[in-house]
């Protein structure tokens, strides 16, 4: 299995490599305190024309853990995802770049706020795409889209075995 993941993200950087994508990005505060909080499930930001998009989670202060998860009704989710920093990569403020099925329709998220620092976190979908990739946004945080280089994921050989570590923001 581990293979596989490696070699779709292999396949997906060399898909994305000089690409544009849109970008639409949750952006929304996370108060002072140690705390958790849960999202209601909601409708995906966009749809892309590719068969996947990207995604990752980013902030400007503290550690933030956050949980993802996808539906195409609803009803079936997938299990959760964990988007949180690196530990090889001590001084990031992102997580590593994920890949998901563009076929989801819905997403429903949570934030551990691990350091209990008040932040600002975002949410970014990446949809490769020379042409806008809007849907109907009902958020209750500020949404940003915008066109920016696809995010590539950083990828090193370890003990003869390529390892996606991170990601390259080309914004």
């Amino acid at each position: 299995m581990k293979y596989i993941i490696t070699l779709n993200l292999l396949l997906v950087a060399l898909l994305l490599s000089g690409q544009d994508c849109q970008m639409v990005s949750l952006k929304l505060p996370i108060p002072e305190g140690v705390s958790k909080h849960h999202f209601p499930a909601q409708a995906m930001p966009a749809s892309a024309t590719e068969s996947f998009f990207t995604y990752l989670s980013e902030w400007d202060k503290g550690e933030l853990v956050v949980k993802m998860r996808f539906s195409k009704d609803g009803e079936e989710w997938t299990a959760w995802e964990v988007l949180k920093k690196d530990y090889t990569q001590p001084t990031a403020k992102n997580s590593p770049l994920h890949i998901a099925d563009n076929d989801y329709e819905f997403f429903e998220w949570a934030v551990y706020n691990k350091a209990g620092l008040e932040s600002e976190l975002a949410l970014n979908f990446y949809y490769p795409s020379e042409i806008p990739v809007f849907a109907n946004i009902n958020s209750a945080y500020p949404v940003e889209v915008a066109t920016v280089g696809c995010p590539q994921p950083t990828i090193v050989a370890v003990d003869s075995e390529t390892v996606i570590v991170g990601n390259d923001e080309n914004k």
